[in-house]
């Protein structure tokens, strides 16, 4: 008696599958999914074969052949939760908005339980500016899954970006929920109100743009009788030193002395109760030393086009420096590279060094950068550190925006309560700073032509 070929087949998917597990308990992911290939060369409507290589090209970055087998998924199965979920997230890291927001609303009617599928569609809308509709998706996220940490997360930033500050506050809290996020950095209790006065330590638990933004706040804690210290990035600690309350600034390589308390420097706008950046007290709030730079021309002006390359977003604020090249054409103006990293190397590259004086070589910490920032007549720089150094200073500074930026400079008005000397340029398209260079060009023109009146 001999089986039938059907039954053979899937015996053999089967089989294959099982092996394609196996390697990937044990690491080895590419036999994985040579193996569930097999098994969907013996059986083409395998499911979990297919959802499993899927899963596995979009981690390899094969984001089309990722796409191809979920839709092929879908075509046999057409409500498969991990699928819509994990092909719309896909689509919208592509780009192709209009084909996510078909396959969330997909995912969030025919299952309205799934509170991650009502969090990653908020998202959606709230980068194409639709805030009510992000608001009432993460609500119905959070009234399905209380304990949900990322959507309180992002309805933090919803409500930051709107300026509902205190409530912004309290939700920003979730963050330190967030699995692998810092831990306090020494077992001293969490700083409160009502804890008897003497040390705290407040450290940093995000990037140094951050930071800076928030050191505006330490001296509420110095005015209350409290010696402050602060634990934050080696780069940041010259500068940080000037930040008004601040007693000691310690980096991560350095032993940290006994406290009574400790906090996350980010929290003290929710512990201190406060509303709006107006409580922190007046702008300019740190200082900074001039650095010695050429000055020849009318106007001297910093320069950045890249962020930090590991930002998750940084593909949509950094530019090639050649973007700007239109605005190094201008001969009344001293250009000063303020770019640190290896994207300072462009200048070479495009051979702009006539044009563009190369400081980075001299920007080895933020006390650095402040200095030159502190030392050109204006900065023109994308959405990073740089940003709040200037702001910081109360230095004049021109910010290069993407069309999604964060909550901090998501509108104009509530970005300037922050850094009254930062001016924005949005660009209108995603990841297109053509337009933005243009308007950067004319706004030079009026800034020259009134200098000289």
């Amino acid at each position: 008696m001999t089986s039938s070929p059907s039954l053979y087949r899937e015996t053999h998917a089967a089989e294959a599958f099982k092996r394609g597990v196996e390697a990937q308990l044990k690491g080895d992911l590419a036999l994985a999914v040579k193996e569930w290939r097999y098994a969907l060369a013996c059986m083409p409507r395998h499911l979990p074969a297919l959802y499993n290589v899927a899963v596995a090209e979009a981690m390899q970055g094969e984001t089309e052949a990722a796409a191809g087998h979920y839709q092929d998924l879908l075509a046999i199965d057409p409500d498969h939760k991990d699928a819509l979920f994990n092909l719309a997230n896909l689509k919208k890291r592509q780009g192709q908005d209009d084909a996510a927001r078909l396959l969330f609303k997909r995912l969030v009617e025919t299952h309205p339980s799934f509170a991650s599928g009502f969090v990653n569609f908020a998202k959606l809308c709230s980068d194409q500016g639709e805030i009510e509709e992000a608001e009432t998706l993460l609500l119905r996220a959070i009234e399905i899954d209380p304990t949900h940490v990322i959507a309180h997360w992002n309805f933090a930033h919803l409500l930051l970006r709107s300026g509902r500050w205190k409530e912004g506050w309290r939700c920003y809290e979730w963050r330190l929920k967030i699995p692998g996020w810092m831990k306090p950095p020494c077992p001293a209790p969490a700083w409160s109100p009502s804890a008897q006065k003497g040390r705290v330590l407040l450290w940093n638990d995000q990037g140094r743009g951050d930071a800076i933004q928030f050191l505006r706040y330490p001296r509420l804690l110095a005015a209350q009788g409290w010696e402050v210290y602060l634990l934050l990035q080696e780069e940041l600690c010259g500068l940080a030193a000037s930040a008004p309350g601040v007693s000691r600034v310690f980096s991560p390589r350095e032993a940290l002395p006994e406290v009574e308390a400790q906090a996350p420097l980010l929290s003290l706008p929710y512990r201190l109760g406060l509303e709006g950046p107006q409580d922190g007290g007046r702008v300019p709030y740190l200082a900074s030393n001039r650095m010695e730079i050429p000055r020849r021309k009318a106007l001297t002006v910093g320069v950045v086009w890249a962020g930090n390359r590991t930002f998750s977003n940084d593909a949509s604020r950094s530019l090639p420096l050649s973007a700007l090249a239109p605005l190094f054409d201008r001969e009344e103006i001293d250009w000063i590279s303020l770019q640190y990293g290896a994207d300072a190397k462009q200048i070479e590259e495009n051979n702009l060094s006539r044009k563009i004086v190369d400081l980075s070589p001299r920007l080895r910490t933020f006390s650095d950068t402040a200095a030159a920032v502190a030392a050109v007549d204006l900065v023109i720089c994308v959405d990073t550190a740089v940003a709040h150094v200037a702001g910081a200073l109360g230095q004049p500074c021109w910010v290069m925006l993407p069309s999604r930026p964060d909550w901090r400079f998501a509108e104009d008005e509530k970005a300037r309560l922050w850094y009254p000397s930062l001016r924005f340029f949005r660009q209108t398209q995603a990841h297109n700073g053509l337009d933005v260079v243009e308007r950067l060009d004319a706004a030079l023109r009026e800034y020259l032509t009134n200098r000289e009146r």
